[in-house]
């Protein structure tokens, strides 16, 4: 609040039984509690000195953390949960299909599709959560929206689709932008600029990752082990969005990046290698 209003804030202290310490700032107590505001600001600037805290932002909004960093807490669950999805996925591929496995045929250029788009969708989430306000409704028409953009590309590509490098380079485009361009510029704008503003923010990536899927699943020879591993790499992706904790949501789109970019090159190779075979 200090950071944000340049003025520490009036702090009101009771027994309310919930939300027992109110935090007051802004024009209306501009005048208020001078004597508190300056112990506020004696006993800041100790902590500050004595002690390496991460001031919250919009980009790491962690009230509840003294540093970045991913709780041990976190990191049992997300272990937890990884070690019972893989312990699944490999009983139920024994139960469907004795005698093979699922490990024997890795596609990681899908498991890294997978996992990229759901960094990416929560991402994409967080943000247009602090354009619009972070409720049901908008995380509801995000959604609605990503599935959407994501059929389009689908169905554009059908129809007549890019070269794949283009596709590649225009989304790793579309997350540079994106990484790089200021999100209060959305809140300055008129509705109409702001809302077409949020569709091309959300749409761009998707679109181009959409289409990019679309050419590297086309490819396939087996169909149902790709798809197995997009859902794996989409479970890990989910998990890896715990990172935010330690990098800030930004660095998000800089991971989903790494992530298409090394799909696309073993793409590249996997394609090679089966021409040189044929």
């Amino acid at each position: 609040l200090a950071e944000v209003f340049e003025e520490y804030p009036v702090i009101h202290q009771g027994d309310f039984e919930l939300f027992n310490r109110s935090f007051m700032v802004g024009p209306a107590f501009s005048q208020v509690d001078h004597q508190g505001r300056q112990a506020l600001h004696t006993a800041y600037s100790v902590i500050t000195e004595s002690h390496n805290i991460d001031i919250p932002s919009d980009d790491w909004p962690y009230l509840y953390l003294e540093s970045r960093q991913v709780g041990t807490f976190y990191l049992m669950t997300i272990g937890m949960i990884l070690l019972t999805a893989l312990i699944m996925v490999h009983l139920s591929t024994l139960k469907l299909n004795p005698g093979s496995s699922i490990w024997r045929s890795v596609d990681l250029p899908m498991f890294l599709f997978g996992a990229a788009f759901l960094v990416l969708n929560t991402k994409s989430v967080t943000e247009i959560g602090l354009i619009w306000g972070n409720t049901w409704m908008t995380n509801s028409l995000t959604f609605a929206s990503i599935l959407f953009v994501l059929l389009v590309s689908t169905l554009v590509f059908a129809y007549r689709p890019l070269p794949l490098g283009i596709c590649f380079g225009l989304l790793a485009a579309s997350l540079i932008t994106l990484y790089l361009f200021p999100l209060p510029v959305l809140l300055a704008l008129p509705l109409p600029l702001k809302i077409l503003g949020t569709i091309l923010f959300v749409g761009l990536p998707f679109f181009f990752a959409g289409a990019s899927f679309a050419g590297v699943f086309k490819s396939s020879t087996n169909v149902a082990n790709a798809l197995g591993w997009n859902v794996i790499g989409a479970l890990c992706g989910g998990l890896l969005e715990y990172l935010n904790m330690l990098l800030g949501f930004k660095a998000l789109y800089l991971i989903a990046l790494v992530f298409y970019l090394i799909a696309f090159l073993l793409f590249l190779r996997r394609e090679k290698t089966s021409v040189a075979q044929s």
